[in-house]
């Protein structure tokens, strides 16, 4: 059954969630690849803190028509928000060239590191359900972002403080499909392997 109310509040969860990982673009620009690849984590943090609905947690649990609608509408709620934050945020402090060099990579490149972000933000999610441990969140987050793998609600953000085109928006979406696909082949992995793993260790 719809449940106006509860859609309100999922919407209004994707926005925060958005406005969060905005926040962490911002440090990043502000503090560049050194300190600012840490800081970039307090986005994912503050997702879990308040409540946040972030598509790429999401991606990696998507096992149905309902969640992957779910994870749809997050991404692009995520992506709005975040676009308009960097929208602001160049209108503040002036445009940020960060995305002329991420533009400059081909999509297939945009796409293989937007798998490796994917993946490593699905470590990040399960490493903070199983221990509780801010840490579980930092390095994972802080590995994707000093490898320059691409996260694309952070994108989002780089691309308002930026510009956007269709050229742009293909590149998004090429970042979003690889987001995703890295969180559904890490999601998978731990379903075949872990299993098995704990299987034979128990087996001596």
């Amino acid at each position: 059954m719809y449940d106006m109310k509860t859609q309100l509040a999922n919407v209004g969860a994707a926005v925060l969630a958005g406005i969060s990982i905005s926040i962490g673009g911002m440090a990043l620009l502000k503090q560049g690849n050194g300190f600012g690849t840490v800081l970039f984590s307090i986005g994912l943090i503050a997702v879990f803190i308040l409540g946040g609905r972030l598509c790429t947690g999401m991606f990696g649990y998507v096992n149905s028509g309902k969640t992957a609608v779910n994870a749809l509408i997050a991404l692009f709620v995520n992506g709005i928000a975040a676009y308009i934050c960097g929208v602001l945020y160049k209108a503040c402090c002036g445009e940020a060239a960060t995305m002329a060099a991420k533009l400059a990579k081909p999509l297939y490149h945009v796409f293989l590191s937007g798998i490796v972000c994917g993946v490593l933000i699905y470590i990040a999610v399960e490493g903070w359900k199983q221990t509780g441990q801010y840490l579980a969140i930092i390095m994972p987050v802080a590995a994707f972002v000093g490898i320059g793998a691409e996260h694309c609600i952070a994108d989002a953000f780089f691309i308002g403080a930026g510009k956007l085109d269709g050229y742009t928006f293909i590149w998004w979406l090429c970042s979003a499909a690889g987001n995703f696909v890295g969180a559904q082949l890490a999601g998978f992995l731990k379903l075949k392997i872990k299993p098995a793993a704990i299987t034979n260790s128990t087996k001596g």
